[in-house]
């Protein structure tokens, strides 16, 4: 059997919402994933809420500086000001460029998908093998491979 990994973030709710609108292109980490990218990511939403309430594409870890987190974010991203502050001090930090998220049409229990008995303060490697995943996320979705359209953005195959 082939392992699969994925990326699980914990990712506030107000930040997730951002997302799932398409507002919030990057999701900026103080430590760069070493693996997993590119691939599937599941959101699992802080509390209040507490659970997996969707997944995205992570096309690409971007390497970047504090002062610069703001302009790959753009212009239109409602919380770019915050990054610098946010990532000071970081000795890897990166930028998440989150492509194609889908919010679930129910929130699901992070015990129901992982083996995981508590969030991650900041991200997990996940292994794709609960029943419940895999019927959720079939694993050739997660073999995801990123192209260039032609217009620069990352298209995706075998999205569920």
């Amino acid at each position: 059997m082939i392992d699969v990994w994925m990326l699980l973030l914990s990712i506030r709710s107000r930040f997730a919402d951002a997302i799932y609108s398409g507002a919030k292109r990057f999701e900026f980490r103080r430590l760069t994933p070493k693996r997993a990218i590119p691939g599937l990511a599941l959101i699992y939403e802080t509390l209040p809420v507490g659970m997996v309430t969707g997944v995205a594409h992570v096309a690409s870890a971007l390497s970047v500086t504090p002062q610069g987190a703001a302009r790959v974010a753009g212009c239109d991203d409602p919380f770019a000001n915050a990054y610098e502050a946010y990532l000071q001090g970081a000795m890897s930090p990166c930028a998440l460029a989150m492509v194609r998220p889908r919010r679930f049409t129910a929130p699901i229990g992070l015990t129901q998908l992982t083996n995981l008995r508590r969030p991650p303060q900041s991200f997990a490697y996940v292994e794709v093998a609960s029943a419940r995943l895999t019927a959720l996320l079939p694993p050739e979705s997660c073999h995801s491979t990123a192209s260039a359209s032609a217009d620069g953005t990352a298209a995706f195959s075998g999205f569920p």
